[in-house]
């Protein structure tokens, strides 16, 4: 079974990164190097970017809007 080789748009929609983001990050040595697949076309090993996101915290987001509400103390 071959390694599955995914595309810049694909990465983007995968790891939420922009296109700059992406290669100002792997350029810093924080984010999986791309192989080369021709003369002029990149991709990333879907296995290093499955290990670097496993390595990312696991964040949790409220929806816009929801807040916590507090119980008004009678004055």
């Amino acid at each position: 079974m071959s390694e599955q080789l995914l595309r810049l748009p694909e990465v983007i929609d995968l790891v939420k990164k922009s296109r700059a983001t992406i290669y100002t990050d792997m350029k810093r040595g924080d984010f999986p190097q791309s192989i080369s697949i021709g003369r002029r076309a990149v991709a990333w090993r879907r296995t290093d970017l499955d290990m670097w996101l496993n390595t990312r915290p696991q964040i949790c987001l409220r929806p816009i809007g929801v807040m916590n509400k507090l119980e008004e103390v009678p004055a």
